[in-house]
């Protein structure tokens, strides 16, 4: 049986419907083929048998359909409203602080996402919070796709409250966790703020109340946006700061922090740094008061934008 070329689709074809090899092949300018659609008469009033597969053959397969729970059905599905305000309030309270209120946000019967609530002083010596808050969405999900923070959804502006839509985190602070620490975790945490500082980000808030601590997994959350530089020693400067209060409950790790830190901070070539680590290791300073003066010192020198 002899194929018939068809210069629409530069391929032979057979009565039949087969399609036979393509080619490579420009029909001539000269030629012109028109094929008219199926079932429409021609203008001689006939209607042209055409070579494909009718339409009521074909089987239509429907745009791929989101699974439940996955990946891009969440993001698509994960919202919240300035709408919601008061049923969020309502909700289960998790914690309140002194920047603001987080709650249990349930999504279809999923509640593994938190809404925090942050009143607007529109303080004119602060940049807007709205702001700052943007800042701080696009650090942490830098840090949530490396396993080292919550994932930001959404940031939104409802007249003087923010909203902040996120992952819920489990687990608990390394504030409550502190008297139970072990040192696998302190290396764990050493070598988390490690990889924050690989990918560019500095957390500039590290409190215990700002980590989490799950099975020795370490998530960081609530970052600090400030106007200034902050350099790599700075986190750690501010894990020093914190650990003194928390020496009474667990006195070994305090000390086991304190050598971790140390440790890094001796590779940077700054004068924070080698102060901090001529303190720590001075034989003419008793132990009990190393940690005092260490914190004394980052309080003025860190803490009063002197921190070089």
């Amino acid at each position: 049986m002899q194929k018939i070329f068809n210069s629409a689709t530069g391929r032979y074809v057979s009565p039949t419907g087969r399609v036979g090899k393509r080619i490579i092949k420009i029909a001539s300018p000269k030629k012109k083929s028109f094929i008219s659609p199926i079932g429409k008469s021609t203008s001689s009033g006939s209607t042209k048998k055409s070579f494909f597969s009718p339409i009521s053959s074909i089987e239509i397969t429907s745009p791929k359909k989101l699974s439940k729970g996955s990946k891009e059905s969440i993001d698509i599905l994960v919202d919240v409203a300035c709408e919601e305000l008061d049923s969020v309030r309502r909700s289960k309270l998790l914690g309140r602080g002194t920047e603001g209120s987080v709650y249990i946000h349930c999504i279809l019967n999923n509640c593994n996402y938190v809404v925090k609530v942050q009143y607007d002083a529109e303080d004119p010596d602060e940049p807007p919070l709205y702001d700052v808050l943007r800042k701080e969405m696009k650090k942490t999900n830098i840090a949530h796709n490396a396993g080292l923070a919550p994932k930001i959804y959404k940031v939104l502006k409802c007249d003087k409250n923010i909203l902040t839509l996120m992952d819920l985190v489990k687990g608990q602070t390394l504030a409550k966790e502190y008297s139970t620490l072990k040192g696998v975790t302190v290396d764990r945490l050493i070598h988390a703020i490690g990889r924050l500082h690989d990918l560019g980000i500095y957390h500039s808030d590290l409190n215990p109340q700002n980590i989490i601590v799950d099975n020795n997994k370490i998530t960081f959350i609530d970052f600090g946006i400030r106007n200034k530089k902050y350099l790599k020693q700075y986190d750690f400067a501010s894990l020093l700061y914190y650990m003194p209060s928390y020496a009474i409950q667990n006195d070994n790790i305090t000390e086991f922090i304190y050598v971790r830190v140390v440790q890094v901070l001796r590779g940077y070539n700054d004068t924070v740094s080698k102060h901090i680590v001529s303190i720590w290791e001075s034989d003419k300073i008793e132990y009990e008061n190393k940690m005092n003066m260490i914190r004394d010192y980052i309080l003025e020198k860190v803490y009063q934008d002197t921190f070089l």
